[in-house]
């Protein structure tokens, strides 16, 4: 799970070879089977995922991975909307020009973010107590890309619609993603001992 978020910006880019406005564009350019390959294998991952049941948490893990899960499938069956559609000129066989839509396409993204930072705060820091130092390290990790997840959408919203900086900064919802997908992917690999080698993630 942690490899997918990591990885997609980068692989899309080097398969498409061009600069998108955001990661969804990318659905739109010969990227376009990587790209939605990618995010399903995320959302089945997560739909999969069995964490800790409900107990002290008012939410369980496997609640919040499975709405994650099913909002990113989403997100590959409503694309962005094709800023080229009057034109005729659809590069995929589905494309739209619906602004409803690429609301719901990007509402869903948005919320996907937000529950697997509220997992990662909340959720992934917990375990028997007292903690250990490498549990405690770990925990400071997952706050870390938790609240960055949330810290870094909420400042993309205010610059995109308070400040209407979107005209000027037109890839600033694309850096907001890859920024955002870092904290996914560090947060997941953490929790799935993907780093040990790092030391402090080691189970003590």
């Amino acid at each position: 799970i942690g490899w997918t978020g990591l990885l997609l910006p980068w692989i899309v880019w080097v398969a498409a070879w061009s600069y998108e406005n955001s990661l969804s564009g990318y659905y739109y350019t010969r990227a376009n089977v990587l790209f939605t390959g990618i995010l399903i294998l995320c959302g089945v991952f997560l739909i999969s995922y069995k964490g800790y049941q409900k107990k002290e948490e008012k939410i369980s893990d496997n609640i919040i991975t499975w709405i994650a899960g099913i909002l990113i499938l989403i997100v590959v069956a409503i694309p962005a909307q094709y800023n080229d559609f009057a034109s005729g000129d659809c590069p995929t066989p589905v494309c739209h020009g619906n602004a409803l839509l690429g609301g719901i396409h990007f509402g869903c993204a948005a919320i996907f973010l937000v529950a697997i930072g509220y997992l990662s705060i909340f959720n992934f820091t917990r375990g028997n107590k007292p903690f250990t130092e490498g549990k405690i390290k770990r925990n400071r990790i997952y706050r870390i890309c938790g609240y960055g997840m949330w810290v870094t959408l909420g400042v993309a919203g205010i610059m995109l619609f308070i400040l209407n900086m979107g005209e000027r900064w037109p890839r600033l919802i694309l850096w907001v993603e890859i920024i955002d997908l870092l904290f996914f992917g560090v947060s997941w690999l953490v929790k799935g001992k993907a780093l040990s080698g790092l030391g402090i993630l080691n189970e003590d």
